[in-house]
């Protein structure tokens, strides 16, 4: 059985009963005790005084709360033996916890101490549950040789936290668990086989993961986040820049801050950033947008094509009304166009008209200030449509003046004729 304090505090509090005179003087001779000496004492739950029973001058029960257990003396004089304590096996002193068993309790225990004082309980490799409070600290698992020392005073970081088979926690604050999992940054964490966290406020979580930015965060099998506060999501991803976000499969921001990087899985090489703030996505199998929640409009980029697909399903529309394409030309022939530039890119020209006018013109679209392209396309199809019908009426004036030419050069050659024989007749 153990011996813990409140045992040698019990202990120290029979000496001095002994001293006092409460206890009677044992032999001095020397000699032999012929029968051992049963001692009684009680035991005070929570305060954890200890006092004698059952002797001379003292009473022969316990007080209120007083839990009552005896011990026997051991052969030697003056000699007591906690260790031959009686009544174990039913278990009826609860002031002790078991060596080998587990005490039911109502209250738990507490094992207290004080932070940057006392040395560590054990070190080394080995099998063990170990609380230290010097450093605030709790161990539990199994460590190897080789990772010997990552239980010893120097690999515990204050109010670490570290569970499993050859973990250290070995940074303020921060908590390792699983298998060889480590966590060395200012609070950090680690979770899996092999995670490293060593960026403070860092976490890593998975098979390899290793999260070395500060507040970063890498989850998946060898994914890897350096970025301060960066994230990567996936396998095989790498969130290099700060700010930025690598998901998926073999994805990298390639050192690029605040880019965003997808990798589909497919057995590609790496597709990765080639600018700050870049959103890049590989989805071979193609986009689906979807701007309803019955999933009926949207767009879709399909595979291996650059073009978009957007619904435009008679089934989806309604509030139909026939269009006027000479007036739609009308307002196509009035509305600016011009070459110009976004604010935002310098240099680049484009050529077009303008929102506002589009929506004065036409009142189409959600608002003023954008051109939706579903509205120009219906535009420019009407206009087309007008013109393919001036087309058509033009080709058939054409045609009736084609009838009236032919005629009037059959006449004339019927003149032509005629005069060229009245010629040769005055001849």
């Amino acid at each position: 059985m153990e011996r813990l304090t409140r045992q040698r505090t019990g202990i120290g509090l029979l000496a001095a009963l002994f001293v006092a005179g409460f206890i009677p003087a044992l032999p001095t001779t020397g000699a032999a005790q012929t029968a051992p000496r049963v001692f009684h004492a009680c035991y005070v739950n929570f305060v954890g005084t200890v006092y004698l029973i059952k002797e001379p001058l003292l009473s022969d029960k316990c007080f209120r709360g007083g839990v009552p257990f005896q011990w026997t003396d051991g052969a030697s004089v003056g000699v007591t033996d906690h260790g031959a304590l009686t009544g174990l096996l039913d278990d009826d002193h609860p002031q002790y916890l078991l060596a080998d068993g587990v005490r039911g309790s109502i209250n738990g225990f507490a094992v207290t101490g004080t932070l940057g004082t006392g040395v560590a309980p054990t070190s080394g490799a080995g099998t063990r549950l170990m609380w230290f409070p010097g450093k605030a600290a709790l161990r539990a698992g199994m460590l190897d040789e080789t990772h010997a020392a990552a239980w010893d005073i120097p690999n515990v970081g204050a109010g670490s936290l570290a569970a499993g088979l050859n973990v250290l926690a070995s940074g303020d604050g921060s908590q390792a668990f699983g298998n060889g999992s480590t966590a060395s940054g200012f609070n950090s964490r680690s979770f899996g086989t092999g995670a490293t966290a060593s960026g403070d406020y860092s976490t890593a979580i998975g098979p390899n993961p290793t999260a070395s930015g500060n507040a970063s965060t890498a989850i998946g099998f060898l994914a890897a986040s350096s970025g301060a506060n960066s994230l990567a999501l996936g396998e095989r991803v790498t969130a290099s820049g700060a700010n930025s976000t690598a998901i998926g499969f073999n994805a990298s921001t390639n050192d690029q801050e605040g880019s965003f990087v997808y990798g589909d899985h497919t057995f590609a090489g790496v597709v990765d950033a080639t600018s700050p703030n870049q959103f890049v996505v590989r989805a071979s199998g193609g986009f689906e947008l979807r701007t309803s929640n019955t999933l009926s409009t949207g767009c879709n980029l399909p595979a291996g094509s650059g073009s978009w697909d957007c619904s435009s399903s008679v089934s989806l529309k309604t509030d139909f009304e026939p269009v006027d394409g000479e007036a739609v030309l009308a307002r196509v022939r009035a509305l600016p166009v011009q070459r110009w530039s976004y604010r935002t890119e310098p240099g680049v020209r484009h050529l077009g008209t303008f929102a506002e006018d589009f929506r004065r013109a036409f009142g189409l679209g959600t608002g003023e200030t954008a051109i939706g392209l579903l509205d120009m396309d219906g535009v420019n199809l009407a206009a087309a449509q007008a013109l393919e019908r001036r087309t058509q009426d033009l080709r058939a004036r054409l045609a009736e003046q084609d009838l009236e030419i032919g005629l009037l050069r059959s006449q004339l050659g019927d003149l032509v004729r005629r005069l060229e024989h009245l010629e040769s007749e005055r001849r």
